[in-house]
């Protein structure tokens, strides 16, 4: 058959009028690749391969626009390019392309990935690493960016968190105040001996009216099955669990004889 007409469409395609009747929508590249400006004659061999090349151009473009939300790594778009029916060596070939140009550079995401999550997010170096590892970026790449990292910004940062949770905290002992402190922020990817190095820093006391409110609540629950001394024992061992120190728990007791 013989191609009689190609006409321009909106949405960055061409189409082939053929004189049998047919109709392709192409890209401009499979038209440039198949030289059809100008050898209008196209047979079934022609006709097969300019529908793969057009459904690998669908593919990469889609690929394109993955990559116009964000910067993204080469596992992703492996991933992303999965759920299409696409053969391994289909998403190679996009991915290598993709990668020849430059829009795929794990080293460059790795890059832009810390410095995101630096500045906007709260978490540290140790889980921006693990969030790394997992798109399977070699290990030596995500610690080469990531001792440049500033130092004061990390402890910047972890006070921050410090004084955040002191201030809003009303119902934690001092003990479980600063063990949440650690724990978060050590979930959170920063390195203990910086935690509580700046912890240090920091007086933690013991909220009285926090102490108060945990006593009546225990000692009102307390109360319905407990009594006398054996119920004033239970409430200390509570309290103390807590974290709270056996004498503040006496002098509150005092307090509300």
């Amino acid at each position: 058959m013989n191609i009689l007409k190609i006409k321009k469409l909106k949405n960055g395609k061409y189409k082939l009028l053929c004189d049998n009747g047919e109709v392709f929508e192409v890209y401009d590249e499979v038209i440039l690749k198949n030289n059809l400006l100008y050898h209008k004659h196209i047979d079934k061999e022609t006709v097969t391969k300019i529908n793969n090349e057009n459904n690998y151009y669908n593919y990469y473009n889609k690929a394109l626009k993955y990559l116009n939300t964000k910067m993204r790594s080469k596992k992703e778009m492996y991933c992303y390019l999965e759920k299409f029916e696409l053969s391994n060596s289909e998403q190679t070939a996009i991915v290598d392309k993709l990668t020849d140009i430059g829009l795929l550079n794990d080293e460059l995401y790795v890059k832009a990935y810390i410095n995101d999550k630096m500045h906007l997010s709260n978490i540290g170096p140790n889980k921006i690493k693990r969030e790394l590892l997992n798109h399977d970026i070699a290990e030596e790449i995500i610690d080469c960016y990531l001792k440049d990292i500033d130092h004061e910004l990390l402890l910047d940062k972890i006070n921050k968190y410090i004084v955040k949770k002191i201030t809003s905290n009303h119902k934690l002992s001092k003990y479980q105040l600063e063990k949440k402190i650690i724990n978060d922020l050590v979930n959170n990817g920063y390195s203990r001996e910086d935690i509580c190095e700046q912890l240090n820093n920091f007086q933690l006391l013991d909220n009285e009216d926090i102490l108060k409110k945990e006593y009546q609540k225990i000692y009102s629950k307390l109360a319905k099955k407990y009594q006398g001394s054996d119920l004033n024992f239970r409430v200390i061992i509570k309290l103390r669990q807590k974290g709270f120190l056996k004498e503040e728990i006496e002098q509150i007791m005092e307090e509300n004889i």
